[in-house]
């Protein structure tokens, strides 16, 4: 009954035989639940944390992701569109639609997705064309203004294929207001005067064609191009140095508390204070910069192929990206980080060759991955100077190349046991010329130049590292799966804002877990799995200085661990109950 199929390991299976703790949204619920981006689709996944940090998307699963965004720092978190793999922050702000599911994939994927999944995968995958004509629109208005429009056409052409064009047109008023006044233009961009931040108007395409020429190959490909324009959610701030709201002469008022107690002097943080509950969440003040806009373009191509040779299966799968971004970020309590274009390109090729020998069922491939990215702007404060001056200013032209080779079995020890066993060598290359600009005083909200620069600094980062998969898949009837299995991933290293290197971090999972049906029909689904995380060398990111910029550290270790469960009732055809429990 609703019986769901994913493709969560290279091949169709459904989801209740895949020992892997997973979290499907179809697409009908992705549209009833209004989800036009990437942000809103954890209001169906309860699984996945996704925060918007003004025009950075961050991505957690089970509590692990990363709070970084510098050029050479990744995510930990594996996204991928049709097997197109997506890792830069500001990406991941591109309206997704006509999606058919999303497969969010909790712990390390480290065999089959590769470097950047210790936390987990993200797989969106988009709908298809259909061997008949049919044709589907929806459209929404709601508060803030908010209107969404999205459909989409198959048109087949006999027994040879289809093609498919969707689109989708969504914009909203922001959230917030703001009473106060600033000037109104910062860095050629314009800002809103006393209005609402955190707009929202995107619009995207996408052509897809599936073909069949001759019996055993399938041929798919698609274009996609995605616009936005958002004016970024402004900040609330406290200003801390006013004594109402300070510390005190020894750090006990306002939840302040003292630190290094050692060091000569008192040295306070805002520890335990709750200046939150003091603000207006729908209307306080903007800063003092105004209201931050954002714009981003990108094209997108995508294609897969595959010919079923009796014996095993021969697939390709394979992504170009090219995005465009440009605007102005404002912070509290007057400072601007100014972007006059961020540019990425990517590409991804995969080619794998998967196989069912009397039940050995077997995969192998390999993986390469290229990334270019630049970027032009710096931190702005209006203060300094009779036109503002730059506290840094940057231009980071960077380069990442990834390959990989792996390979999965899994083996049947009798009529109700499996095991399972693979493994996966990457090699990562980085490396970049940064040129890194001197304190412009006086210089205004522009872009930069001939200011007097810093010497020319050139990074570079190369390593390597073997993941590995090992586990037991119990199956004594078709109802009931118990596996156990220890799992590896990792993140790879890189250099920061600073210019020093940093370590690859890894995790070693160790995970239980338990799926299983039943009611007459089988309709009904319980789940449970515990797991525990043994990480070495997490990467942290921090901000010490706003004149270097973040910082990416190595911890010593970290330990994660916790207990889920999903039950999924379904009385009829047309009722459902959901119920997750999960601590962490």
């Amino acid at each position: 009954m609703n019986e769901i199929i994913v493709t969560a390991q290279n091949r169709a299976e459904n989801v209740q035989d895949v020992p892997i703790a997973i979290s499907v949204v179809t697409g009908e619920k992705l549209q009833e639940k209004n989800v036009t981006d990437f942000t809103s689709v954890m209001r169906v996944a309860p699984s996945l944390q996704v925060t918007r940090d003004t025009n950075l998307v961050k991505v957690f699963v089970r509590g692990v992701g990363s709070s970084g965004h510098g050029e050479a720092n990744d995510q930990s978190i594996a996204v991928n569109i049709d097997g197109e793999y997506i890792n830069r922050p500001t990406i991941l702000n591109a309206a997704t639609f006509d999606i058919d599911r999303v497969e969010v994939l909790r712990g390390p994927q480290g065999t089959l997705y590769g470097r950047n999944s210790t936390g987990g995968a993200v797989n969106f995958v988009t709908r298809k064309p259909g061997k008949d004509f049919g044709v589907n629109l929806s459209g929404t208005y709601g508060n803030y203004d908010q209107i969404t429009l999205e459909g989409g056409v198959d048109v087949p052409f006999g027994d040879v294929g289809a093609v498919r064009l969707s689109g989708i047109y969504t914009d909203h008023d922001g959230y917030v207001r703001h009473p106060n006044t600033v000037p109104p233009k910062l860095g050629g961009y314009t800002t809103r005067q006393g209005n609402r931040s955190g707009d929202d108007h995107r619009w995207g395409t996408r052509a897809s064609l599936r073909l069949t020429p001759v019996d055993d190959l399938t041929v798919e490909g698609s274009y996609e191009h995605v616009e936005s324009d958002l004016v970024l959610a402004g900040q609330a701030f406290v200003d801390l140095t006013q004594a109402a709201n300070g510390p005190g002469a020894n750090c006990q008022l306002n939840g302040w508390s003292q630190v290094g107690p050692s060091t000569p002097g008192v040295q306070c943080v805002p520890s335990n204070t709750n200046f939150l509950s003091k603000i207006k969440r729908g209307e306080y003040n903007q800063v003092l910069t105004g209201l931050g806009s954002y714009k981003q373009r990108t094209d997108a191509v995508r294609g897969h192929l595959a010919y079923d040779m009796d014996f095993a299966t021969l697939s390709y799968t394979g992504g170009y990206r090219s995005t465009l971004s440009k605007g102005v970020n404002t912070l509290s309590p007057a400072y601007a980080f100014t972007n006059f274009g961020e540019k990425v390109k990517t590409q991804s090729h995969e080619i794998r060759l998967n196989g069912d020998a009397g039940g050995i069922v077997w995969q192998t491939g390999v993986f390469f991955f290229n990334e270019k990215l630049t970027t032009n702007g710096g931190l702005y404060i209006p203060f300094i100077g009779p036109q503002g001056s730059y506290v840094n200013y940057f231009r980071h032209p960077t380069k990442s190349k990834n390959w990989s080779v792996f390979g999965q079995v899994e083996v049947p020890l009798g009529e109700t046991l499996t095991a399972v066993a693979g493994g996966r060598y990457t090699d990562d290359k980085r490396s970049g010329s940064w040129t890194n600009y001197a304190f412009a005083f006086n210089s205004g909200p522009i872009e930069l130049t001939n200011q007097a620069t810093l010497p020319l600094v050139n990074l570079t980062y190369k390593g390597h590292k073997f993941n590995w998969l090992a586990g037991l898949n119990y199956k004594p009837n078709s109802d009931t799966l118990v596996y156990a299995k220890v799992s590896t991933g990792y993140k790879a290293g890189g250099f920061d804002g600073s210019g020093s290197t940093f370590k690859p971090e890894s995790n070693t999972a160790y995970e239980i877990g338990t799926k299983l049906n039943f009611g007459e029909t089988s309709q009904h689904t319980f789940n449970l799995s515990t797991f525990y995380y043994d990480y070495k060398d997490l990467q942290n990111d921090v901000l010490l200085n706003p004149a270097v910029g973040g910082q990416t550290f190595n911890a010593g270790k970290a330990e994660i661990y916790g207990v889920e469960a999903e039950a999924v009732i379904k009385p009829s055809r047309n009722d459902t109950f959901t119920a997750r429990v999960r601590t962490h």
